[in-house]
């Protein structure tokens, strides 16, 4: 897939569109801007000074130019934690190709390699961004391998099925700094705020995010020592750390408004209820308090089979619905309706909308229009609309822009 920025000319709905703030290229699919995260980073064989974009690409490199060198001091960059073919639903990290066993698994290892941390080389004292940059920049500058990191695996019970494969179902949410362990999501995650200082923290200015006031504290200072500011994702009050390096921690700590969803979070403007995190508007007040609530860490409703949570039970089941279908079960099978069935044709959706939109314009030939407001002109399609908007009135969408990359929310 082309690490593209998108076209206005080709471009899509603009709510499907991603915006890196980074380099402020907008992309036309999560699947692209991913492409794009990947290509941020570059390693080059110790051998031929080949650049590759992962540990997994060098290791092909290796296999066909350099074979003597597959076996050597390298090695564990790119090895798994477990065998592959041995894993019931393996999971493979889109930014450093390390495979894991289902999605939680995999949510947890993002968590120790991808996040925003204090991470300082002991040869050179050079500040690096994640986990996993500590890594590339240790082999690269100084030939040394960094041991890996497994992700934690509290809470999790190992399942063997009848094939061999073996699956990671969880058993309870269980805090990975202290012995700490709970039966429900909520009760998880006010444990994690009120004692580790668990929120979601970003840095637009590296478009990298962390989980914790620490972490995004030391990279303020690391990176951005000029004017290293965080802001309170609860009472949005800014600290500047150049005086006090635990400013933020301590008074993250004490926020209450940070452990509860604000009340005053959002704007409620002719209709329209517009979030203060990242200027979302909602026409329904439940789905827009269901939305603070998911940027300060609270998830009443957890998926089983990994690690996605929301606020909204409806999302939840849907989303359940994608992995029983994943497994391949028929709606039969898993005792509840996975798929709706067309009755005049061999086609299926997995939603009922899907299968009402289809009835109209295949079955009964209603073709959807699309009026522009603006000066009458009508249009068979949304892209059109939306080009014809932007062209001749200037249309800028406003939901443009990247969502938080929880580590808990599956990729």
């Amino acid at each position: 897939m082309k690490d593209e920025a998108l076209d206005d000319s080709k471009s899509a709905m603009p709510r499907r569109q991603i915006k890196c703030h980074h380099c402020s290229k907008v992309f036309n699919s999560i699947h692209v801007y991913h492409t794009h995260q990947r290509k941020k980073r570059k390693i080059t064989c110790q051998e031929c000074n080949k650049e590759v974009i992962t540990f997994d690409d060098l290791k092909k490199h290796l296999a066909t130019s350099h074979p003597e060198s597959l076996e050597g001091l390298f090695k564990p960059l790119w090895e798994n934690d477990e065998d592959v073919e041995a894993m019931k639903f393996p999971k493979s990290c889109y930014i450093c190709d390390r495979v894991y066993n289902g999605h939680v698994m995999l949510n947890r290892h993002k968590e120790l390699y991808h996040e925003l941390g204090d991470f300082r080389c002991d040869e050179c004292q050079a500040p690096c961004l994640t986990f996993y940059d500590f890594v590339i920049h240790n082999y690269q500058c100084h030939a040394k391998v960094i041991s890996h990191i497994r992700p934690y695996t509290g809470g999790l019970e190992v399942l063997t099925h009848k094939n061999g494969k073996t699956e990671m179902k969880r058993e309870n949410y269980s805090c990975q700094f202290c012995s700490s362990a709970f039966k429900f999501d909520t009760a998880h995650t006010s444990h994690m705020r009120r004692n580790h200082g668990f929120g979601l923290f970003e840095c637009h200015s590296c478009d990298e995010m962390g989980h914790y006031a620490g972490a995004i504290s030391a990279h303020m200072l690391n990176f951005h020592g000029d004017n290293p500011e965080v802001k309170c994702p609860g009472c949005f009050k800014v600290v500047n750390l150049k005086d006090h390096h635990d400013g933020f921690l301590e008074h993250y700590g004490s926020c209450k408004r940070a452990w509860t969803a604000s009340k005053n979070s959002g704007t409620y403007e002719k209709g329209v209820f517009q979030c203060h995190y990242c200027g979302k508007e909602y026409a329904s007040k439940v789905v827009f308090r269901a939305h603070i609530k998911q940027h300060e860490g609270i998830e009443r409703f957890k998926c089983t089979y990994c690690d996605y949570g929301t606020n909204i039970k409806k999302v939840l089941e849907d989303h359940e619905k994608g992995h029983l279908r994943e497994r391949g079960l028929t709606s039969e099978e898993a005792g509840m309706k996975l798929y709706y069935d067309c009755d005049q044709c061999d086609k299926k959706f997995v939603q009922e909308s899907g299968l009402r939109s289809h009835k109209r314009r295949i079955h009964l030939g209603i073709k959807k229009s699309y009026l522009c407001k603006d000066c009458g002109e009508v249009y068979p399609n949304i892209q059109g609309y939306y080009k014809h908007k932007r062209e001749k009135h200037g249309y800028v969408a406003k939901n443009v822009g990247r969502k938080g990359r929880r580590s808990h929310g599956p990729i």
